[in-house]
Formats: structure tokens, sequence, C-alpha cells
């Protein structure tokens, strides 16, 4: 099992757009680690894959005194982050399967056994996105 078979993002910034992640059945086809690490996906499919997006590692920032939300407080933050905008995720074991900082815009997922799986590590927005369920799953 390979994280990050087709990218491997460790410290860097990674900039991908209408790039199309397929066919690949272990680990994760791209991985974002470690603090400072940024990646962005635009317009990109991930179809086919075990898992399409994953990433771990990095810092949890503090909250400032008397914040009790991460809701306001700017991106700049966090340490590890994943963007993803206007991306299509299907047939896939997992869309997306991240630890930190991930950001979900305008994308849709459809056929995965399941969509994301996101945890509160880091600040999680979903916004604009359309989950479709398949039954039996």
């Amino acid at each position: 099992m390979t994280n990050g078979g087709l990218i491997y993002n460790s410290q860097g910034t990674v900039v991908a757009t209408n790039i199309r992640f397929t066919a690949m059945g272990g680990g994760s086809a791209v991985w974002n680690n470690n603090g400072g690490s940024t990646a962005t996906y635009t317009n990109c499919t991930f179809d086919y894959l075990n898992n399409g997006i994953a990433g771990d590692y990095g810092s949890t920032p503090q909250l400032p005194s008397g914040i009790n939300t991460w809701a306001d407080q700017p991106d700049s933050v966090f340490g590890n982050k994943t963007y993803v905008n206007n991306c299509i995720f299907d047939h896939n074991n997992i869309g997306i399967y991240n630890y930190r900082f991930t950001k979900i815009e305008n994308s849709t997922f459809s056929h995965n056994n399941y969509g994301a799986h996101v945890t509160g590590l880091n600040r999680t927005q979903i916004l604009n996105s359309t989950f479709n369920i398949v039954t039996g799953k």
C-alpha cells in the first residue's frame, strides 16, 4: 500500500488543475504530509482509486485566548492544508481521507464507499458539494 503513489507532497506546494487520477488499487493517489504542506486540486477527477486524496501529520494550532471555534480563524494558522475545488470523486473506496485542514468546494462525490472521511484535528469545510449515496453499500 502506497500513500502518495502518484503525488507525495512533503512540506511543499502542489497545484494540480484539470488532471485525472485513476486506477490505483491500494494506498492513496495523492498524499499531503507534514506541516508546511499545501495542496490545491481544481477541476480534477479522482476515480477507481482506493483513496483519492489523503493526508496527515503537521501541528494542530492552539485557538487564541477567548476564542472557542476555528470558524473565523485564517487558513494561515494551519500547517498542512488541502483545498479541493470543482473536483469529481467517482467509484473510489474513499474519495478524501484526511486528518488535517481540508476545504472542499463545488465538488461531487458519487459511487464511493465513503465520500469523505475527514477528522477534527484541524478545520474541515465542505461547501456547495454533492454527495450521492449508493444503495447497498
